[in-house]
């Protein structure tokens, strides 16, 4: 039996294929991006710094 073989024409999509193979996509939606927002505040209003 043969081994079928591709001969690669368009090395540009080829090339991009590798750069996002390990690529990874995060949707996050204005519910969670109002909530970190909040805790944001939070977070910052009770620091405390000192003068040193």
């Amino acid at each position: 039996m043969k081994n079928f073989r591709s001969k690669t024409t368009n090395w540009k999509q080829y090339n991009e294929i590798f750069i996002n193979l390990g690529s990874l996509t995060f949707w996050i939606d204005n519910e969670a991006i109002q909530l970190l927002h909040k805790l944001n505040r939070i977070i910052t209003e009770n620091f405390v710094y000192s003068a040193v």
